[in-house]
């Protein structure tokens, strides 16, 4: 399977783990987030990808609430992704994030649900939980 995302490449936030972490993490009220939308298009990468400001909103809603944010192939068809947030700098501040992707028919995004706790105990210190900021 050939992928397109490349180290240093750059994907519409809307449509990626890492991307709608950060936009949680920005855009904590509805107004600042329809700010940010405004008159820009959300451009589907796939089928999938979330394409509307209602529908999004909905995601980084869920999102804060989980504490972890999921790609079910909406950037890359076949690949499914978790992410988490991560304190670079300041503990508990949210400034990044890391994610873990998978072949979608060798890993299901169910299965990354099951292992949300490992993968945050492998970021150790770094993992910040959404519910606390």
């Amino acid at each position: 399977m050939r992928l397109t995302s490349v180290i240093g490449g750059r994907n519409p936030a809307h449509a990626t783990g890492v991307g709608k972490v950060l936009l949680a993490e920005r855009y904590r009220d509805r107004g600042g987030f329809d700010d940010w939308v405004g008159a820009r298009s959300l451009t589907a990468r796939t089928q999938a990808t979330v394409t509307n400001a209602d529908a999004l909103w909905r995601e980084l809603e869920l999102c804060r609430a989980r504490g972890y944010a999921l790609d079910e192939q909406e950037s890359e068809v076949g690949v499914e992704c978790i992410a988490v947030p991560i304190a670079l700098h300041v503990p508990g501040r949210i400034d990044g994030a890391v994610s873990v992707s998978a072949i979608a028919v060798r890993t299901s995004v169910s299965s990354l649900i099951r292992r949300i706790d490992e993968i945050r105990d492998e970021l150790g210190s770094l993992a910040v939980d959404f519910s606390r900021t």
